[in-house]
């Protein structure tokens, strides 16, 4: 599947997302909750008019990923179903969604396990202290100093030259 792009300029991530993505939905389909976060876009949607055996209206998430490309925005959309490997849909939306239709359930628990894990390195990363060699994939790299949000500066084993990493990818397990 491809990305589609509009031919409308957009100030920023969110409008963009306001103005195309929460909006064109076919007649009876309700947009219950959304969120955005970063580039990633989260719609749950409620079908009133398909009925699930437990008497409750069919509930499921959309998620969009959203690219800007010469200044204009564009998205792919994908459906719970499909596990597109996306992460980071709130826990509300998930635990509000009913669909168990393909690869759904695994994706809201791949969610919530990701969620847990971004907490714990978050945690973590106030922890680091200085010249601890810590694993970043197969990599030992010495933390020298926070260097943003995301990223920390490091020297990995064998280097020279001090590094940014990203903490996500540091290997916590040996600190349990």
């Amino acid at each position: 599947m491809g990305t589609f792009y509009t031919n409308e300029h957009y100030r920023s991530t969110k409008s963009y997302f306001e103005s195309e993505l929460l909006t064109g939905y076919p007649e009876g389909v309700v947009v219950k909750k959304h969120a955005i976060r970063g580039n990633k876009g989260f719609v749950l949607i409620e079908r009133p008019d398909n009925i699930l055996e437990n008497g409750e209206p069919s509930r499921e998430i959309i998620i969009f990923k959203i690219v800007k490309s010469d200044g204009v925005f564009g998205y792919k959309n994908f459906d719970e179903s499909s596990n597109p490997g996306i992460y980071g849909c709130p826990k509300y939306m998930l635990k509000q969604s009913n669909c168990n239709i393909g690869l759904a359930p695994e994706w809201r628990k791949a969610n919530i396990e990701f969620e847990q894990k971004e907490k714990k390195a978050q945690s973590n990363k106030s922890k680091m202290i200085p010249n601890v060699i810590y694993k970043v994939g197969s990599k030992k790299v010495e933390f020298k100093y926070h260097y943003s949000k995301t990223r920390f500066a490091g020297l990995a084993e064998g280097d020279d030259e001090i590094k940014a990493y990203r903490y996500k990818d540091i290997d916590w397990r040996d600190d349990e």
